[in-house]
């Protein structure tokens, strides 16, 4: 007989015991992935939130410049354009 009731109990024992090491060898390279995947998309929101913000920086200074869409309104208003808005949001 290779195997006798007393060690069956030892060798099933050793079998499960590979089996939740592998289930764990598992888990672990999901959670990994799972942590890279996370990591990738933070790191892109974090490069989408720079352009935003590079680009409300031109906006800005494009407004508010001394040569600026305001200054240039203002300008116009002087010379007797009359701007028509829709609740003043320009002023």
């Amino acid at each position: 007989m290779i195997v006798s009731p007393s060690s069956l109990i030892c060798i099933l024992r050793i079998i499960n015991s590979f089996n939740l090491k592998f289930k764990q060898e598992n888990n672990i390279k999901e959670i990994i992935e799972t942590a890279s995947c996370i990591s990738n998309n933070f790191l892109n929101i974090i490069k989408d939130v720079k352009q935003i913000e590079n680009t409300l920086f031109k906006i800005n200074r494009d407004v508010n410049s001394n040569n600026g869409m305001l200054k240039q309104i203002e300008k116009l208003e002087e010379f007797g354009v009359n701007i028509k808005t829709d609740d003043n949001i320009l002023l």
